[in-house]
């Protein structure tokens, strides 16, 4: 005899509140390493924010009140406005998972029931992240009003090195801000035309060293950044060749490739292969701060799981969801770098 509907909620309600909230070590697949995923969503209580937008004040600027005097000196105060808001539209994501109760497994016993809707409440999730995982590297259509502002959004190519980073295509500002006006609202960029030391490696640790804004270490609590949040992300083809330098070039490169369990790092940071970035013919370098850009969740809506109920399209069909509201922000761009082949 079938098990009732009641008895499978009750099931399911029961198990799924000893599994507790969806979590992003869970979420690791053959095809995916979701490391933008797991960053991002490691500790989502940290990130939480609320409001109709996400709105988030950053220091662009500097009032530069130091200088020099002498004895009598007459007193000068200046106040510089050092502040800009960066706002982003919250995007709302939602997965889910069904079962029907005619389906055979039901008649198998309560363990192969909940086996089977937890595989499907795995697929599920595994869904989300992809869908996340991908978006973070994606830029929107302007038009698109649904989807969030991905990393190429916030680091934008430029074949000029520097400091050139400005708008993506098709958009007039970044977040509310124009980095035409605001030089201190632009991330570093760099072109290159082979995976070698002399061109690739140097433009890489030139970038390196003008992403190192940061407050001198005699300041008490200013310098707080983690450097276990910086990432090298590149696609199949570019880790392939920079694996490949640092095999067979130790020597002459010194540290900047030093290998760790035979994978290449970058100064002692992680190089990732990204599956979303082989679509990317420039075979971009990114040089990402997670420190300054990430995830923020809007409060009551993060990883929010409701138990099975019936679809109001098939009587006999129930099904679980799985909500998240978030937004991707970046508080501070020159902590990036893009250097990419045959950008304009």
């Amino acid at each position: 005899m079938p098990i009732s509907v009641t008895k499978i909620n009750d099931i399911l309600v029961t198990t799924l509140k000893e599994l507790g909230q969806s979590k992003f070590t869970e979420v690791i697949t053959r095809d995916y390493d979701f490391d933008v995923y797991k960053i991002w969503f490691k500790k989502e209580a940290d990130r939480i924010a609320g409001g109709y937008t996400n709105v988030d004040t950053i220091l662009l600027r500097s009032n530069e009140p130091a200088r020099l005097t002498q004895l009598f000196d007459e007193d000068t105060a200046t106040i510089t406005d050092m502040f800009e808001k960066v706002e982003v539209p919250w995007c709302h994501l939602d997965t889910h998972w069904a079962f029907d109760i005619r389906e055979k497994f039901m008649n198998k016993g309560e363990k192969q029931i909940v086996d089977v809707i937890l595989a499907r409440r795995w697929d599920a999730i595994v869904s989300m992240a992809k869908l996340i995982e991908k978006l973070a590297w994606d830029t929107p259509d302007p038009s698109n009003k649904l989807a969030p502002f991905g990393i190429p959004y916030w680091i934008v190519k430029n074949k000029r090195e520097g400091f050139f980073g400005m708008t993506p295509d098709g958009f007039a500002d970044v977040a509310g801000i124009d980095p035409v006006k605001e030089e201190g609202w632009r991330n570093w960029t760099a072109s290159y035309k082979d995976v070698s030391d002399d061109d690739l490696l140097e433009k890489m640790r030139r970038a390196y060293r003008h992403l190192q804004w940061a407050p001198p270490e005699t300041v008490k609590g200013l310098r707080h950044e983690s450097h276990k949040n910086y990432r090298v992300y590149v696609n199949d083809i570019t880790y392939g060749k920079l694996a490949k330098l640092s095999r067979h070039q130790k020597m002459d490169i010194g540290w900047d490739l030093y290998p760790v369990e035979n994978e290449p790092t970058f100064r002692g940071h992680t190089i990732i292969y990204s599956k979303e970035l082989d679509k990317d013919k420039s075979n971009p370098v990114y040089l990402i701060n997670h420190n300054s850009i990430g995830a923020r969740v809007l409060g009551g809506d993060v990883f929010r799981e409701t138990a099975p109920d019936k679809s109001p399209k098939s009587h006999n069909a129930y099904v679980g969801w799985v909500n998240l509201s978030c937004s991707f922000m970046c508080t501070n761009r020159s902590r990036h770098a893009v250097i990419a082949q045959d950008v304009a």
